[in-house]
C-alpha cells in the first residue's frame, strides 16, 4: 500500500511503469525492514503471534498507508522538498507501525489491560471528531451538541488512558467508560454509531481484565499437607550437607 500511493504521487513527474517499479521497490525494502523489526521484538517478548494475524496487519497496515498519505499531503504539500520527503516516509513508517501494533498490545496484555486502551483510544478519538466537526453542522448547529462531544470524547481519552497506567483501576475505569460511551450517544450520536460501540467493548474489557501488573507476583495457595515442606525449603535447612567423596579426596590432596 505505501508502494501504491507513492506510485501515485511520482506519476505526475514519471511515467507510470518507472513510478509503480519505484514504489514496488520502496514497499519491498519497508516490507523487509518490518519483518526484522518484528523477528526481534518477538526474541525479546514484546510481540505475540495471534490467529488471523495477516489478515489484521493488512487492515493495519492499509489504514496506516492511508492516514500517512493524507497527512503528508496535508502537512507538506505536493511540491516543496519537506512534503516530497514526507510522501516518501510518513505513509510507509505508519503502515509498519500499525501493522506491529496489535501483536505488541497482545504481549503486554497480561500485565496492562493494553487491548481495552487502545479501543478506548479510537473510541475517544471517534466521538470527538465527530463532536467538534461533524455533529453540529448535521443536525443542530449552534447547540450544545459540540462542547458535548468534545467534552464526552476527551473524557473517553482520559479514562482510556488510566488503566494503562494505574491497572488497578480497571475496574472503575471500565464502569465510567460504558457510562461516558452511552452518553456519546446522546451528544455526538456515538462518533458515527461506532465509536460508541468500541468505548463499551472496551468498558466491559477493563472491568473483566484479571492480569497483573509487570513484576508484582500472583500469590497462589499452598496444597493441605505441604506447608511444612515449603516453609523448610523457604527457610533452608541447618544441617550442614555431608561432604562428597570426590571433595573429601580433594581435601586431602590440598592438606597433604
Amino acid at each position: 500500500m505505501p508502494g501504491l500511493f507513492l506510485a501515485d504521487h511520482l506519476r505526475t513527474d514519471l511515467s507510470p511503469a518507472l513510478a509503480a517499479t519505484l514504489g514496488l521497490l520502496w514497499s519491498g525494502l519497508w516490507c523487509g525492514l518490518a519483518a526484522w523489526f518484528q523477528a526481534r521484538l518477538v526474541g525479546a517478548g514484546w510481540y505475540t503471534r495471534y490467529h488471523g494475524e495477516l489478515a489484521v496487519v493488512l487492515a493495519c497496515s492499509t489504514a496506516g498507508s492511508v492516514a500517512g498519505h493524507f497527512l503528508a499531503r496535508g502537512v507538506g504539500g505536493a511540491t516543496s522538498p519537506w512534503g516530497e520527503g514526507l510522501h516518501w516516509v510518513l505513509p510507509a513508517l505508519l503502515a509498519v507501525t500499525a501493522s506491529l501494533i496489535p501483536g505488541a498490545a497482545l504481549s503486554r496484555q497480561p500485565y496492562r489491560p493494553v487491548l481495552g486502551s487502545l479501543l478506548g483510544f479510537i473510541s475517544g478519538g471517534l466521538v470527538l471528531w465527530f463532536g467538534v466537526q461533524v455533529a453540529p453542522m448535521l443536525f443542530l448547529p449552534g447547540s450544545g451538541l459540540l462542547w458535548a462531544g468534545t467534552v464526552i470524547g476527551i473524557a473517553i481519552l482520559v479514562a482510556a488512558s488510566l488503566p494503562v497506567i494505574y491497572p488497578k483501576s480497571a475496574l472503575v475505569t471500565g464502569l465510567i467508560m460504558v457510562g461516558l460511551s452511552i452518553l456519546s450517544f446522546i451528544g455526538a450520536t456515538g462518533g458515527l454509531l461506532v465509536g460508541g460501540l468500541l468505548g463499551i467493548l472496551a468498558g466491559a474489557m477493563f472491568a473483566s481484565w484479571e492480569g497483573q501488573p509487570h513484576g508484582l507476583g500472583v500469590a497462589r495457595p499452598i496444597p493441605r499437607g505441604q506447608e511444612t515442606t515449603s516453609v523448610v525449603t523457604a527457610l533452608g535447612n541447618d544441617e550442614e550437607p555431608a561432604e562428597s567423596p570426590v571433595a573429601e579426596e580433594q581435601s586431602h590432596e590440598a592438606s597433604g
